[in-house]
């Protein structure tokens, strides 16, 4: 019984030898390959054989099925949802080219492009500026074309007789002449003279101008009138002569 045993055992040691060696008599050298059967994608897994096989004769071994990793998505460029103004923010995302999940959200960048309307020229004046035509969003109120100043025709101590009653002398700027009729009495240089914009001006009978008319209306004399009057706008000062000569009934 004893020899039975003996037998059987050195029967099963063969067979496990046997069934380790390749059919060609020899031990294998494995390697393993992976086989993509079905290509993965960034919502589905793929499907893969894990295969080993001999590096010396060739055989495969074992093909066991086995699954790989989802692919990571690929990102769009920047869709816009609801298009921007120049002043109201509208919105934007980004998604996966291949199957469109979402992937990021935004506010869109503001518009460049604005609603201009027409800002009119305006004439200067002897006392204010003027400007030329412009233009600005009415949307945001931005500036489209800027408006260049025109300035007023009366800058710092000029000053101007309304009624053209004075003769100005180019030479002398500073004097002033004037005549009137005999039925002049009264003069009002506050109805006749204007001065630039922000500055001011006193009339007085003396040269140094301290004796001031606060009326700026004088009463005629027949014949020759002398006047001062004091321009300051803003630091600068100009003194001009007067003379008002009443003519003789």
């Amino acid at each position: 019984m004893k020899k039975i045993l003996i037998s059987l055992f050195a029967f099963i040691m063969i067979v496990g030898v046997v069934t380790a060696l390749s059919s060609c008599g020899h031990q294998h050298t494995t390697m393993t390959v992976y086989e993509e059967r079905v290509a993965a994608t960034c919502t589905t897994r793929g499907v893969v054989d894990i295969v080993v096989t001999c590096i010396e004769c060739g055989e495969e071994i074992s093909r066991t099925p086995s699954s790989s990793d989802k692919l990571p998505h690929t990102e769009s460029d920047w869709i816009v949802d609801i298009p921007s103004t120049c002043n109201v923010y509208g919105s934007q995302h980004k998604e996966c080219v291949d199957c469109h999940v979402l992937l990021q959200t935004s506010d869109a960048p503001l518009s460049e492009i604005h609603n201009p309307v027409i800002d009119e020229a305006v004439a200067p004046t002897d006392v204010t500026d003027g400007y030329t035509e412009g233009s600005h969003c009415e949307d945001c109120g931005a500036i489209v074309v800027e408006q260049e100043v025109i300035p007023a025709f009366l800058q710092g101590v000029a000053l101007k007789s309304l009624s053209n009653a004075f003769v100005l002398n180019e030479e002398h700027p500073e004097q002033l002449v004037c005549t009137v009729s005999n039925e002049v009495e009264i003069f009002s240089f506050l109805q006749d003279i204007l001065v630039a914009k922000n500055a001011h001006y006193v009339l007085s009978t003396d040269i140094g101008c301290v004796s001031t008319i606060p009326s700026k209306t004088v009463k005629l004399n027949v014949g020759t009138n002398i006047f001062y009057i004091l321009v300051n706008n803003e630091g600068e000062s100009m003194l001009y002569y007067v003379t008002i000569t009443r003519m003789e009934a």
